[in-house]
Order: structure tokens, then sequence, then C-alpha cells
């Protein structure tokens, strides 16, 4: 089968590649299964379930995180939706913050949920880093910089992860 990864416009890849990727979903699958069960359970797990929240993410992620917006939450990068350990982490976060918060579904298109949604965001890049997938970025400030700059670059650092 032919894989389509166009870009819809920042390298969102395409429904069509989830979709088409059994290999990734077959690993995913039983990753989701032996790490999340609890989570995951009575889920569809097919491509075509995973596929669409995959796809919802990374519309929001370009929606709302991506060039030209003000929020000061990172996107996760898009090598580590190809990866499947790390793809299942991404998906068992979600599946977990759902199962805890009692929604019956995720939806990332409900623009009413956009704290919620930058919650499930945070609580995916914790998961890295706990795991050591990535890790936090150490920054300099130079000392030439006012007190008044300082501390507003400080902060923004600070609520960017």
């Amino acid at each position: 089968a032919v894989v389509s990864t166009q870009s819809g416009h920042y390298g969102r890849a395409d429904e069509l590649f989830w979709e088409e990727s059994d290999n990734i979903f077959s690993d995913v699958k039983n990753e989701l299964l032996e790490h999340h069960q609890s989570y995951v359970e009575g889920e569809q797990l097919n491509s075509k379930t995973l596929s669409n929240l995959i796809t919802q993410i990374s519309q929001f992620q370009e929606d709302n995180l991506g060039y030209g917006n003000k929020s000061d939450a990172t996107r996760i990068p898009s090598r580590l939706f190809y990866q499947p350990k790390t793809l299942a982490v991404i998906l068992g976060t979600i599946y977990k913050y759902r199962s805890e918060n009692n929604w019956r579904k995720v939806d990332f298109t409900t623009s009413g949920r956009m704290a919620k949604h930058l919650e499930i965001l945070s609580s995916i890049w914790n998961t890295f880093f706990e795991m050591g997938v990535q890790t936090r970025k150490k920054i300099l400030l130079s000392e030439e910089l006012d007190e008044a700059n300082r501390e507003k670059l400080k902060a923004r650092i600070e609520r960017g992860g």
C-alpha cells in the first residue's frame, strides 16, 4: 500500500497514512494492551479509531500551538508519532486522562475543552520526561540582561516547559 505523508500545513500527516499503517498499529496496540490495559479495556483499538485520535491531536496542535498562535504550550514533536513505543505513550496517556476524568470519549475538536486538552499534552510531556524520551532543556540567560527582561524570560520559559 502507498503511504501518504503529504502535509496539510506544517508537517501534519494526513489520515490516510495512519489508516494504512497496520504494522505500526499492531505494535502500538500491543504496547497499549501491555502497559495501559485498564484504560483501553472495551475500546476499539483498530487503525481507524487510532488514526482518528492521532489526526485530531495533530490538528489540535497545528491549530492551537502552531505558527502564529500565542499559546505557551509546547507541541509534541511529530517524530514521536511515528515510533510505536512513543505513540503508545501518547495514546495511553490520552486514554488514561479520559478514564480518570470520566469522559465518554476524547474529542480534540471541542473548543470548550481547550484547557483540558492542554493538560493532556502536559501529561504526555511529563510521561516522556519520566521515561527519558525527552529531556528538559537547560537555558542560560546572559548576565547582561536587565532584571525586568530576565524575569519576563524566566516566566516565559517556565510556562513553556
